[in-house]
């Protein structure tokens, strides 16, 4: 059991605090945070881009996280990460010119 899971276990009722604390806390060492802005940073050049991928991302994280909470659902973070990288290579490649059709 982790040090981030055992201190879920010792908070009863409803604490905000300390789950701010663990998001501040994902937000820099999460892998999914640490992959989105590598690509933000290094792979998207545009603003608008920026913009929609910072937007799709907070809606998708938070969606997923509040479904999680409700329904107790849970999914394999490696399969997370992997969607989330795969994501990041995926804009990159597209930033790149990979996916543009010659004429």
């Amino acid at each position: 059991m982790g040090l981030s899971t055992g201190y879920i276990h010792e908070i009863w009722g409803v604490q905000i605090i300390p789950f701010i604390y663990l998001g501040a806390k994902h937000m820099v060492t999460g892998y999914d945070h640490i992959l989105f802005l590598l690509g933000v940073v290094f792979f998207l050049y545009r603003m608008k881009d920026v913009g929609i991928y910072v937007s799709l991302f907070a809606i998708g994280h938070s969606v997923t996280m509040l479904l999680g909470v409700w329904y107790g659902w849970g999914i394999n973070a490696y399969i997370i990460d992997a969607i989330i990288g795969l994501s990041v290579v995926y804009k990159a490649l597209d930033n790149l010119g990979a996916y543009q059709r010659s004429s």
